[in-house]
Parts: structure tokens; sequence; C-alpha cells
């Protein structure tokens, strides 16, 4: 044992000090310090093009180790690079099995709170919104949806999400790839 072999544990005076410095080292961290989940940027690494990138990744709003993720999507359902930065619209947040944008997507869905009329094709319910006023980090998402004057929130749970449709009234909208759709009241 290391204490035993410097002696310290025949000298208790030596070990509660060797004992308060190493727990004024993590002090710091433990004392209200910025939490480090608050560092990352999901959205760093997403503005990739075909002839350049920046990383290919794309927001995933998850817990460690999750059994799914959730991501806003700006490009088609298809596209494994599905979220692009530079663009400022969005089509959905999508529920991912994807761990990589190299890997092929299977059994994922899309959710997005519209407002009047029921829309369910990607294409037509596509809204604009602006990075001003979209929220990311690790483990919640918030963006304001221009066309539809609404508010989407999502926040990873250990086996799904919770979601929340700011000030729209009317229901979500589930857009599974086989183009299947349900109200949720």
């Amino acid at each position: 044992m290391i204490l035993n072999s410097l002696g310290l544990l025949r000298k208790p005076l030596a070990s509660i000090a060797l004992l308060a410095a190493a727990v004024s080292t993590t002090a710091p961290a433990i004392s209200g310090e910025k939490d480090l989940v608050s560092l990352a940027n999901p959205v760093q690494g997403t503005d990739s093009s075909p002839g350049f990138s920046h990383g290919n990744t794309y927001p995933a709003i998850a817990l460690p180790f999750p059994m799914n993720t959730w991501a806003p999507y700006t490009e088609p359902q298809q596209n494994s690079f599905y979220y692009q930065y530079r663009h400022h619209q969005i089509r959905g947040i999508r529920q991912t099995h994807q761990p990589s944008a190299w890997i092929p997507e299977y059994g994922s869905f899309a959710l997005m709170p519209v407002s009047g009329k029921l829309v369910v094709h990607e294409n037509d319910r596509v809204s604009t919104f602006s990075h001003a006023e979209e929220i990311a980090q690790p483990s919640y998402y918030k963006v304001r949806l221009d066309t539809w004057e609404a508010t989407a929130e999502v926040t990873p749970t250990e086996r799904a999400a919770r979601f929340r449709k700011g000030d729209v009234t009317d229901p979500f909208c589930f857009n599974f790839t086989t183009l299947q759709t349900i109200k949720i009241y």
C-alpha cells in the first residue's frame, strides 16, 4: 500500500495533511465552478459540405450511453448528414439510432409541432428558424419555429424523451420513415 510504504499510516498527522491536499485540489470542481457539460456544444462540427468536412456530426441531444438520440434536422430525412448549421430551416426533431453519419439510419421517426392544418410530409412542414433563437445543449434542445409560430423543446430521458411544444395548441406530428402519421393530443 502506498501510504504504508511512505510510512504515513504510522504518522496520522501526515496522512491527514495528504488527504487535505488531495481534497483541496478537487474542491473547485465541487464548489460551484461551471459545469463541464455546459461547455459542450452539440452543433459544433455540423457545418460540413460534400466538398469539405467540418466534423460530419449531428447535434445529439441525449444522456450518456443512450438507447436512442434526439436531434433536429435541416436536411431531408434520408440524408445521413441531416443537420447543416448554415441552413435556416428545420424539418423536425428526429429520434435516431444512428451512431455516426457514416452508418445508415434505421428505425427513425421525427416530431414537429405545427399549427392549423396538420401537415405530415417533411417538405410541407419545414419551418424557418434563427440560430439566435436556438438553444442546443447535450441534455436540452429548444428552437423557435417561425413558420408555425411555435417553440419546440426536447429533453432526453433514460429510454425516450420529454417534449414540450410551447405556445401551440395543435398536436405534434409524428412522421415515420414509412410516412405513417398519428396525432398526439
